[in-house]
């Protein structure tokens, strides 16, 4: 089955989602910031899956 990765992230969204992720004080968007930074550097949907510990459904 073929990866969906994110696309089209200036180095401006870069850095507010490594912000998020490293900051906010909810999980899920910290979760969620980090899951785009791994699409975003071309990381698959199972390994997403995998350090994320859900479900290929949740991911993608």
């Amino acid at each position: 089955m073929p990866n969906k990765f994110v696309s089209n992230l200036t180095e401006e969204d870069v850095t507010k989602l490594e912000q998020l992720w490293q900051t906010n004080a909810n999980f899920r968007v910290r979760n969620r910031a980090q899951s785009i930074l791994f699409s975003y550097r071309r990381v698959g949907i199972d390994e997403l899956a995998r350090i994320c510990g859900v479900g290929r459904d949740a991911v993608s």
